[in-house]
C-alpha cells in the first residue's frame, strides 16, 4: 500500500536543495515521487539518490567535444611505401582492379580511370590486361594485391607483353554517393625480383575537410578551361563518383617511385 509523503521527506528533500544547490533541486520533484511510491525500504533510498544526483551531473555538462584526426591529402598518403627503384623499369603490366564495386557497371569505368591515370603520369608506360587475358593465364579474372601470386603469371607477363613489374588494385572500399568515399590498397611488384617497388594502402573520403578541399582544387586546376556551371563544387568532383575516382587515382600514381637508372660502374 503505498505511503502518504510526510515531513520527513519535505525536509530532506531541502536539505538536498541546500547542501547541493539549485541544480539537483531541479530534480527534487522527481525525487519526491520517488519517495511517495517507494516502500520503506532502506536499499531502495540508496539506489534512488546516487542514481539521481549521476543523471543530473550527466546532464549539466555541455556538449561534448569530439576530437576528430587530421584529413589532409598529404596526411591520407602517409602509408605509402616507396624505397628507389634500382637498374631501369619502363613497362607496367596493369592488372584488372580486384574488389567489390556496386554497382556492378561501373566496375570497368572506374577501372579505366585508374588505368588511364597511371598512365597520364608519364612515370612508367603501362600496359592493360584485360579479364579475359588474366583468367587466360591464372583462370580468374582478377587478383587482389594481398593475394599469393600464382608462379605462372609473371613469366607469362613477361613474355607477353615485355613487362618488367606488375600493378596489382584493389578498390578496398567504395560509396558513390554523397559524401563519396573511395579506398584503395595498391603495390608495384618488379618481375624479376618479386621485390615490392611501392605500395599504397589509403582512403579517400570527401566527409573530410581537407579531402573535400584537396578534391575542389584538384577540380579547379582541371577544369580552368571549361565554362563555369552553378554546381557548388564547379562541375562535381565531389558529386560525380567517375571525378572523384579520377582525383583518387591521380594524388596516389603521383607517389609513383621515380625511374631510376643505375650507371655501369666504369672497369678499371
Amino acid at each position: 500500500m503505498p505511503i502518504r509523503p510526510t515531513h520527513t521527506f519535505s525536509r530532506l528533500a531541502a536539505r538536498l536543495r541546500r547542501v547541493l544547490g539549485l541544480h539537483l533541486g531541479l530534480y527534487a520533484p522527481a525525487i519526491a515521487v520517488i519517495f511517495t511510491n517507494m516502500r520503506r525500504d532502506g536499499l531502495i533510498l540508496c539506489v534512488a539518490i546516487p542514481a539521481m544526483l549521476l543523471w543530473s551531473g550527466c546532464s549539466g555538462g555541455g556538449p561534448i567535444a569530439v576530437k576528430t584526426r587530421p584529413a589532409t591529402v598529404q596526411g591520407q598518403l602517409l602509408n605509402v611505401y616507396r624505397p628507389p627503384v634500382q637498374g631501369t623499369l619502363t613497362r607496367v603490366a596493369m592488372l584488372p582492379i580486384s574488389g567489390n564495386i556496386q554497382p556492378q557497371d561501373a566496375e570497368q569505368e572506374i577501372e579505366n580511370i585508374f588505368h588511364s591515370e597511371f598512365n597520364q603520369n608519364q612515370t612508367f608506360e603501362g600496359v592493360a590486361v584485360s579479364r579475359q587475358e588474366l583468367t587466360g593465364i591464372i583462370r580468374q579474372e582478377d587478383i587482389a594485391s594481398n593475394a599469393v601470386i600464382p608462379p605462372e603469371l609473371f613469366p607469362n607477363l613477361r613474355e607477353r607483353d615485355g613487362a618488367e613489374a606488375v600493378l596489382f588494385t584493389d578498390i578496398t572500399y567504395y560509396r558513390p554517393y554523397r559524401p563519396i568515399a573511395i579506398g584503395v590498397r595498391s603495390k608495384l611488384v618488379s618481375i624479376a625480383t618479386h621485390q615490392v617497388l611501392w605500395s599504397v594502402d589509403v582512403t579517400f573520403d570527401s566527409s573530410e575537410p581537407a579531402v573535400a578541399a584537396a578534391a575542389r582544387e584538384y577540380n579547379r586546376v582541371t577544369n580552368q578551361d571549361q565554362p563555369q556551371v552553378k554546381a557548388p563544387d564547379a562541375e562535381g568532383t565531389l558529386l560525380s563518383p567517375r571525378r572523384f575516382a579520377r582525383f583518387v587515382a591521380r594524388e596516389i600514381y603521383n607517389r609513383l617511385p621515380a625511374r631510376a637508372i643505375t650507371q655501369p660502374v666504369a672497369s678499371q
